[in-house]
């Protein structure tokens, strides 16, 4: 009975660690993504003249971030949600 219970705990881990490890990767370009966004923005935003492209191109950057931020920001609610479910779990 201890031994069933201890497979399905390594195997829950193990789902879990190579679920979180793919998205810890997709999340970890993701913020790198955005801080090329960031610079590009604060670039565009020192320069006196801006033409009408480039304004059109920064809003659209800065939407594409927004839209970016609200995904690591659920990404990290799921991973919270997660571990507390598995906390759960583990002490039952």
């Amino acid at each position: 009975m201890a031994e069933a219970a201890i497979t399905k705990a390594i195997s829950k881990i193990t789902e879990q660690a190579i679920f979180l490890y793919g998205l810890n990767e997709q999340v970890r370009e993701l913020v790198t993504e955005l801080g090329r966004m960031r610079a590009f923005l604060k670039d565009v935003d020192t320069r006196k003249q801006k033409g009408e492209r480039v304004k059109n191109w920064a809003d659209e950057i800065r939407d594409l971030a927004q839209d970016a931020e609200g995904v690591v920001e659920k990404f990290a609610a799921e991973v919270i949600q997660r571990s507390n479910e598995e906390d759960e779990e583990f002490e039952n």
